[in-house]
């Protein structure tokens, strides 16, 4: 039975791929039967991992100057 490889193994070559594989691999292993729940448990998100420095708002009020 072959070894199951790590995030870190797979991320060089992940690191390699064209932006169409990318996207691919991406709608592929979002379709997995596998549910979100499962993963987060094994893995919970980091603190940093949702937070941004800007303001939410601020996000959509950028680049309207030229049209106001």
């Amino acid at each position: 039975m072959p070894k199951p490889l790590t995030a870190d193994e797979i991320f060089p070559l992940v690191k390699h791929l064209t932006l169409v594989e990318r996207a691919r691999l991406i709608r592929l292993i979002s379709t997995s039967p596998q549910s979100d729940t499962e993963a987060y448990r094994l893995l919970p998100p980091r603190p940093d991992e949702f937070l941004s420095d800007d303001e939410e708002l601020a996000w959509e009020g950028e680049g309207w100057e030229k049209w106001g």
